[in-house]
């Protein structure tokens, strides 16, 4: 947790890249832009095998300075001008960020409404293996510029189930009636790919789950994340 002393304490640059790198797929980085009056939610599944921590962080507008007085020495007005909001919740229960009272600097960091930060974190020392939480970030008053983006950065989550690819529907061959199509589809993943192949060449690829298809030929999907990559059997499309 945070403190007056050391405030977020010492980078571990080894831990740093491995969130980065992402390679067991245990972690979320996502840079996002969060528009006036948005709230945006992402969903979670926490593996369990340590703490689930998700932070935002953000570049904050430049505030007014505070003018050099003897009245101002020690001036503790929040300077915040775009003042981002984290929750994290599961079921009835509801997480709030880390925050510090400069009132009692000595008290260590209590979970609260964090009104004086650009970077929020909520930590669960022991969350609940399989159970889904979800992210909630939103904003108080008005943003300045009318947006504002931010970076969410989440660890402990279960890695994507590549082996959403078997799950390709229709899971065999099919006809194509003419004048008509077929819509292959695969059952939602989170945090994945999704490379379709047309006769062995990539169609199309990004985040859509389902295609629709007028021509007849050969289908297959190819699904990848973080850490792992699946393909699917091929279907086979025939024209009446």
């Amino acid at each position: 947790r945070p403190s007056y002393t050391y405030g977020w304490g010492l980078l571990n640059a080894e831990r740093a890249a491995q969130v980065l790198l992402n390679t067991d797929g245990r972690h979320l980085l996502e840079e996002i832009q969060l528009t006036e009056g948005q709230r945006i939610t992402r969903q979670v599944v926490a593996d369990g095998k340590g703490p689930l921590l998700v932070t935002i962080s953000w570049t904050d507008p430049e505030a007014t300075p505070t003018a050099i007085t003897s009245r101002n020495v020690n001036n503790r007005s929040p300077k915040l001008i775009n003042d981002l909001d984290l929750i994290l919740s599961e079921g009835f229960g509801t997480f709030l960020p880390w925050t510090l009272d400069p009132a009692t600097p000595e008290a260590p960091a209590k979970p609260g409404n964090n009104s004086r930060d650009n970077v929020e974190q909520v930590y669960i020392a022991n969350p609940i293996q399989g159970r889904t939480y979800t992210i909630s970030v939103s904003h108080k008053a008005s943003l300045k510029n009318g947006q504002q983006p931010f970076t969410l950065l989440v660890s402990g989550v279960q890695p994507p189930r590549c082996d959403v690819a078997q799950s390709l529907t229709p899971n065999g061959d099919t006809t194509l009636c003419t004048a008509s199509s077929i819509r292959l589809q695969v059952d939602a993943g989170t945090n994945l790919t999704y490379e379709w192949l047309y006769n062995g060449a990539t169609l199309q690829r990004g985040t859509e789950r389902s295609i629709v298809v007028t021509q007849p030929g050969t289908y297959a999907v190819r699904v990848s994340g973080p850490g792992c990559s699946m393909l699917s059997k091929t279907v086979s499309v025939r024209a009446a």
